[in-house]
């Protein structure tokens, strides 16, 4: 599933705004490598960004664009059949209460491997996420046949991803 939101917005004659929203999700189920056990791989996320441009004179333009982008690979993997809330609660308590876990009281039971095998459970509520934050300013001025641009970009990237 995907979709996406766009508007323009002009907000003086010489300001200008716009933004956008993209959102995707894209549900998969395989085998998590051990019969009985599963690997979701329901993958979303989404993107915003906006863009602000200021024409401060006919020869001098600021230009601003921020934008927010996160996915999740949602990389977790269970024990199909698996009674998290009377198995898992009574014997692991602190894998109880995470983010996104399975049964009514969100658990995620130990990892379990067998050699030879992939490994169950071997993957945390933050692994294959993408979180990625920007702000790009600039500043552009032209005199004559001379162009001066100015500008940088502030950016944090959390990505989880050691699978």
């Amino acid at each position: 599933d995907f979709f996406e939101g766009r508007g323009d917005y002009q907000i003086s004659s010489n300001q200008f705004l716009s933004g956008s929203f993209n959102h995707i999700n894209s549900p998969d189920l395989t085998s998590g490598g051990i019969a009985g056990s599963s690997f979701l791989r329901d993958s979303y996320g989404y993107n915003i960004a906006t863009n602000y441009t200021w024409t401060i004179t006919p020869n001098t333009v600021f230009h601003a664009s921020f934008g927010h982008t996160w996915i999740n690979l949602h990389l977790s993997s269970k024990w199909d059949k698996l009674d998290y809330d009377s198995f898992v609660e009574p014997n692991w308590p602190w894998a109880c209460g995470r983010s996104e876990g399975f049964g009514s009281k969100s658990c995620w039971a130990p990892m379990m491997q067998i050699a030879g095998y992939g490994a169950v459970n071997n993957f945390d509520t933050h692994e294959g996420q993408t979180d990625i934050w920007e702000f790009t300013p600039s500043l552009e001025h032209v005199y004559g046949n001379h162009t001066i641009k100015v500008g940088g970009t502030v950016a944090r990237h959390r990505i989880w991803a050691d699978t």
